[in-house]
């Protein structure tokens, strides 16, 4: 989970990026959103704090470059780190 706590499952569906929905106190997983293209996402860091839209594209990682995440806010197109987003 993004504060380092892990809630241990059977099945393997989740992917690192992705969002759970959990039912409190109990820590159930409710709801699953991938990342993937399509789906909203909310970035919390970096110069685009606040923003809100679409995964346009995923740009894949390299070892000398971090993820990379375009998303389109209808009216302009914002380039961000994977890392500052989460998937709503």
């Amino acid at each position: 989970m993004h504060d380092g706590r892990n809630i241990l499952i059977d099945e393997d569906v989740y992917k690192v990026g992705d969002s759970l929905l959990i039912k409190l106190p109990s820590q159930e997983i409710v709801d699953h959103i991938k990342m993937t293209e399509g789906n909203l996402v909310y970035v919390f860091r970096g110069k685009h704090t606040e923003e809100i839209g679409k995964i346009k594209e995923i740009i894949p990682g390299t070892l000398t470059s971090p993820a990379k995440i375009v998303i389109d806010k209808g009216d302009e197109e914002i380039n961000t780190l994977k890392e500052y987003c989460f998937v709503i």
